[in-house]
């Protein structure tokens, strides 16, 4: 049987997805695609802006407003969208915030290249890495695998088609050109979505926001700290971005203010040491705004407030699958975060979150292709909905639904297991305890960066470059 399966998105778990599919030498036809114009995802860094968004942000699923409509014919040539069809949240510092190899895959090791703000920050022996270093390594792996990826097109669109000649997937896909949008369908077999949790920001609801004369920004919209320079600064959220969003603007912003409703679950990995800083102002949740003046739930209120900066996360948004429930910030009839319980022909690589990123990719990977080559047997549609059923009983209805870090062995050895070892493909290795012992040390390592420098600010690069000189340190 000739199997063509298609792999959407061009970032770490697109790309591992491809490597497996190709290694599992089953199919006919294999090809990724990406909507910009080189691959490796949300590592693609661009010093501009992206555009407003409207206000508030919080609605999950599988809208996409700001999807072009779709032609009544194929293949067609529309007028050149004016819309973007992705926005990066890369700034020009970002580095890691897991060590190295604990990110990579088992068949490819992330270059030793230090920046010199994490020499600056960590020291000689830093265990991250600059994201230019990320795309790079990214790219890399996808040497020989050009023909199979066809980058600038957007799939609009992902139908399942049941037929009496055999069921399918037909993909709208939009590929942006000079000379206008050209569009066309195409069928195939499986559906693999590697689209990435990143896109759609969460802003919530806050009466007044959107008269709110200021700066207002998610860190999806962040490039650089000297945006704050003298200015009162809100940073809303209670989780990692928001934990880095206050370290950035606190030694430039003439008062940084932090708003959490709660504290977030992922403090309970990495700490709160940014948050606790002595300069930092905590409120509660923001609970109105009129004005420059915010009001907060603890009774409190700040005048004069220049920005409201959100590291609030996002909203899990897979535009072009509007039949699929995204609600509650998780997959939902998905097994294993992976298969689609009631279309095994449907799988997802990379929503999970809890840490071992992009590591868990492989594994998801790897299961994803046995599985569509038939070489491993799933449970009954029973008991994956059972396995469904007792995590929700176990963690609840919401997004920590897809946080793996309460039992890392035991997500990665089901995967093996499920998996299994027949055919020619990518060969799983057993679960290493200490890719957690690395992760846990490289959030002790930040949080110790944050504790030295609570009274002074580090000396730090005065502007990190986008790209590594060929002077930066490999040690």
């Amino acid at each position: 049987m000739s199997i063509k399966v298609a792999i959407v998105g061009g970032g770490p778990a697109g790309i591992a997805a491809l490597d497996a599919m190709v290694h599992e030498q089953a199919f006919a036809d294999v090809t990724l695609f990406d909507c910009k114009p080189e691959v490796s995802g949300t590592w693609v860094y661009n010093s501009e802006t992206p555009p407003p968004y409207t206000v508030p942000s919080t609605r999950a699923g599988s809208d996409a407003p700001s999807s072009p409509s779709l032609p009544t014919r194929f293949p067609a040539t529309t007028p050149a969208s004016a819309a973007p069809d992705h926005i990066n949240s890369t700034y020009a510092s970002l580095e890691t915030n897991v060590e190295a190899d604990v990110m990579e895959f088992t068949y490819s090791r992330i270059p030793t290249v230090r920046s010199a703000l994490t020499l600056a920050k960590y020291g000689a022996d830093s265990p991250f890495r600059h994201h230019s270093v990320i795309r790079s390594w990214l790219q890399s792996l996808t040497k020989g695998y050009e023909h199979l990826i066809q980058l600038n097109t957007t799939v609009e669109l992902a139908e399942w088609r049941q037929h009496t000649s055999g069921d399918h997937w037909v993909l709208t896909l939009r590929r942006r050109a000079p000379d206008g949008d050209h569009w066309r369908q195409e069928r195939f077999d499986k559906l693999l979505v590697a689209s990435g949790k990143y896109i759609k920001p969460y802003v919530p609801q806050v009466p007044g926001l959107g008269s709110f004369p200021g700066l207002l920004q998610h860190s999806q919209q962040f490039r650089s700290s000297e945006t704050y320079r003298g200015k009162k600064v809100v940073v809303v959220g209670g989780s990692i971005s928001a934990m880095d969003l206050v370290y950035d603007v606190l030694f430039v912003a003439s008062k940084t203010l932090s708003s959490r409703t709660r504290d977030g679950h992922q403090v309970e990995i990495v700490g709160s040491a940014a948050f606790d800083h002595p300069k930092v102002d905590k409120r509660g949740r923001i609970e109105r705004i009129e004005g420059s003046t915010v009001y907060f739930d603890d009774g409190s209120l700040e005048e004069g407030v220049d920005c409201i900066l959100y590291g609030t996360g996002y909203l899990l948004s897979v535009p072009f699958l509007p039949n699929e429930d995204y609600s509650h910030g998780r997959l939902h009839r998905v097994y294993q975060h992976v298969i689609s319980i009631d279309n095994p022909s449907l799988a997802y690589v990379g929503f999970v979150a809890g840490g071992l990123t992009f590591k868990v990719f492989e594994w998801q990977a790897v299961f994803a292709a046995r599985v569509f080559a038939g070489r491993a047997a799933l449970p009954s549609k029973t008991a994956m909905e059972q396995w469904e059923h007792q995590r929700l009983q176990k963690i609840g209805n919401n997004d920590r639904f897809n946080y793996i870090n309460d039992d890392f062995e035991g997500y990665f050895e089901g995967l093996r297991s499920l998996a299994g070892t027949e055919g020619p493909g990518r060969q799983l290795p057993p679960y290493n305890d200490e890719w957690r012992v690395k992760l846990m040390r490289g959030h002790q390592r930040k949080r110790d960066f944050f504790e030295r420098h609570y009274h002074t600010p580090p000396a730090l690069p005065a502007q990190p470059s986008t790209e590594l000189s060929s002077r930066a340190a490999r040690l």
